[in-house]
This record gives structure tokens, sequence and C-alpha cells, in this order.
């Protein structure tokens, strides 16, 4: 309601407003109506919003409402557009005989970046959950998708296997939080590997949902294998208070 706020003590006519949000689950289109009358009442122009997801589909979206100028090298390049932003995919390096693992599923790719930080920090092997039918790219479509299997509980089928399970000990599992829980394709996951004796160590990436909000499915999860977890983590692209965290914990020194 503060944004309601800066409406009231300012003037917006004649002005050109253009929004911006974050979030890991509601598109931008979900705030327009409420911008649009705020910008109604001064008879301001509205341009269309922008939901962040990465640098490069920011300055799209700029230049695609004339706020910047694209540059020759933007021009030459194939960055994705707004909501076009899927993890990388990513080599798993040589196994070892950790015994540790860090199992992630991600789709914006900040997931698979804190994946990335906790294996180098750990020294774990590293699992990226892909679906057998994958997810489309878009924000809006895979969204729409992951909504459906949460209503539905519907648990998606993992592509791959994961090798040599017995031989880890503390797995992590890494998510990007959708409507305040895990993905359902995290459930598959828990349907298809025997935790039992395992220690478990989540974390998340959200803009604005604490770890918190996922605790107690993961918890669920892990009950019918007695199964130890520990208090996870919402990761916001700090990897030092990711180091402190795992330090919290004993995993790391």
């Amino acid at each position: 309601m503060i944004i309601h706020t800066l409406f009231d003590r300012y003037n917006f006519k004649g002005k050109t407003i253009t929004p911006f949000t974050t979030s890991a689950e509601s598109p931008m289109s979900s705030s327009m109506p409420v911008m649009r009358r705020l910008a109604k009442k001064d008879k301001a122009k509205l341009t269309k919003g922008y939901r962040y997801t990465s640098n490069s589909g920011l300055h799209n979206f700029l230049v695609s409402i004339g706020a910047v100028k694209r540059s020759k090298k933007a021009k030459s390049s194939k960055a994705p557009s707004q909501n076009q932003t899927p993890a990388t995919n990513v080599t798993n390096p040589t196994p070892t005989d950790s015994k540790s693992l860090v199992v992630y599923f991600s789709m914006s790719g900040q997931t698979q970046r804190a994946a990335e930080e906790i294996q180098r920090l750990t020294n774990s092997n590293i699992f990226r959950i892909q679906a057998a039918d994958p997810y489309p790219t878009t924000y809006d479509s895979y969204a729409q998708r992951g909504d459906n299997e949460r209503r539905n509980n519907i648990h998606p089928a993992i592509r791959g296997t994961i090798l040599n399970w017995d031989q880890y000990s503390t797995i992590y599992v890494g998510f990007p939080t959708w409507w305040q829980q895990p993905p359902m394709i995290i459930h598959t996951l828990f349907d298809q590997y025997n935790f039992s004796g395992k220690t478990i160590v989540p974390f998340t990436t959200s803009m604005s949902t604490p770890m918190s909000a996922s605790m107690p499915y993961i918890r669920q999860m892990a009950a019918p294998y007695n199964a130890t977890v520990l208090n996870g983590y919402r990761y916001t692209g700090d990897n030092a208070g990711l180091r402190t965290w795992l330090q919290g914990l004993n995993l790391i020194k």
C-alpha cells in the first residue's frame, strides 16, 4: 500500500509512469490494473510494465518502450526477452566419492547459481532436476503449468537418474518457491529416491517468500524416511550470506 501513498502525495499529471516489479511467482500483469487506477486519477500516461528477471531482459524491455536505444552489440546478440531466461545447461563435473550431493531445480537461473555456489563451497557432486516433459521457457507459460500441477497434485516425471544415490549422506535440495511452496517436481524427487538415513539441507530462491513457507512441505516429504531436515536458506544472490548459513550448520568451516 505504500505505492498508493506515493500517488496520494505527488501529482503525476502529464508524467509517464513505467512500472516494474520483482516476484518469483506473480507476473507484472497482476499489478497493472492497480497501476492503471492510480495513474488514471492524475491522468498520467502508463507504459507497459516489467517483471525483473535479468539485466538483458530489462534492457530489451526499455528498448521496447523507447526509453533507451538498442546498442549495436545488443542488436547482434540473441539475449532472451523479458520472460525468456531459462537456466543454461550445466555439464555435471566428473562424479567423485563425495558424501554430499546438490540436487536442484531451476527455471530462471537463480537457483542454479545458488546450487553451483553450494557445490563449490562443500565440494559436493551436483545433479540438475529437469522434467521429462520439459517446462516452457516463458514465465507465464511455465507458471501456468506449475500452478496446474499444484492444484491437481501432479508430480511430473524427472528426466535422468541420480547415480550412486546410496553413497550420499547429505543432500542439498534447491528449488524456486512457487505459490509459497516447492514446485511439485520436488515431490517427485522424494517419491523416486529413498532418503532414509540422509540429512536434507533445503535452499530456495524467492523475491519475497521466506524459506519458512516451504519448510513444512520439505519436512512432510522427508517424514516417511525419518530423514533429518536442517534449517533451510533463501538465497538472494548474497554468496557471503550463503557461506554464513552453511557455517552455521557446521557443513563447512
